[in-house]
């Protein structure tokens, strides 16, 4: 019998990790908060509905294994409230895994790895906090949050935004990004164990999501422009206390024994 995931948000992540999971055999079920969405994702035969963190929980949303919780706290007022109230409708005996930001961390200089402070200096980081401490308290060992670097993968890049004008950070800055693929590998492989108990390696946790790579930004950036033919950016003279901060992915690498991908090798 195969496990049954819902994916609340069915987004630019969440919705080929709902495609991946079908794949590697798992019932799924998802959301989106897009009506014509919901009904194209039905035509191609996903268990899609409409639905928004706030509201009561969709029937084809009820009664999962496992829920994957992937909406980020920009699109909705009031996160870690609505966020603490969909917790108690879900199943007791569910797992959960939840999307979470090194946001959290705030602005705090050196080496990040999960028993960091979670010092969140923006309205989004302090949501996620919240969020993250309700999901403990209720699913306590029961539950993977990952904590995401900045983004990169299919029409995502932050370069495309950023060639050619004046940046907010220095390029000494150390950069922190991570690809769509390795975050939907580590969910696959976390959706495949979270029912198998290993006493030695247990499962529940927090883990960092990055590339592990130190670059600086301009280093980086201005590799990446000189790739696509973009002008590079033009980097604040600002000095910042933060330059070194690094995102440590020991963790999650030696559990899921994975590698993760170069940020080097990005592709549109």
């Amino acid at each position: 019998m195969s496990k049954k995931v819902s994916i609340l948000g069915l987004g630019w992540l969440g919705l080929p990790l709902a495609k991946k999971c079908r794949q590697e055999g798992f019932e799924v079920s998802g959301s989106t908060t897009k009506t014509d969405k919901a009904k194209m994702l039905k035509h191609k035969g996903y268990d899609a509905v409409e639905w928004r963190m706030g509201e009561p929980l969709k029937k084809p949303l009820k009664k999962s294994d496992c829920y994957i919780i992937s909406v980020p706290p920009s699109k909705v007022e009031g996160y870690s409230e609505k966020l603490i109230a969909l917790l108690a409708e879900l199943p007791s005996r569910a797992f959960i895994i939840f999307c979470s930001s090194t946001s959290v961390y705030g602005q705090q200089n050196g080496i990040l790895d999960e028993q960091s402070s979670l010092i969140a200096d923006r309205k989004s980081g302090k949501e996620l906090i919240l969020a993250e401490e309700a999901i403990q308290e209720r699913f306590e060992k029961r539950n993977c949050i990952l904590r995401i670097s900045g983004l990169i993968g299919p029409k995502r890049h932050p370069i495309f935004k950023l060639s050619g004008k004046e940046t907010s950070f220095p390029g000494d800055e150390t950069v922190n990004l991570v690809h769509q693929e390795d975050i939907i590998s580590i969910m696959v492989k976390i959706l495949k164990s979270w029912d198998a108990l290993d006493l030695e390696r247990p499962l529940a946790g927090v883990y960092n999501l990055s590339s592990g790579e130190k670059y600086s930004k301009s280093k980086y950036y201005n590799i990446i422009a000189s790739k696509f033919g973009l002008v590079p950016p033009i980097y604040s003279k600002v000095s910042r206390p933060n330059m070194e901060r690094f995102v440590s992915n020991e963790r999650a690498r030696r559990r899921f024994n994975h590698t993760f991908k170069s940020i080097l090798e990005y592709r549109l």
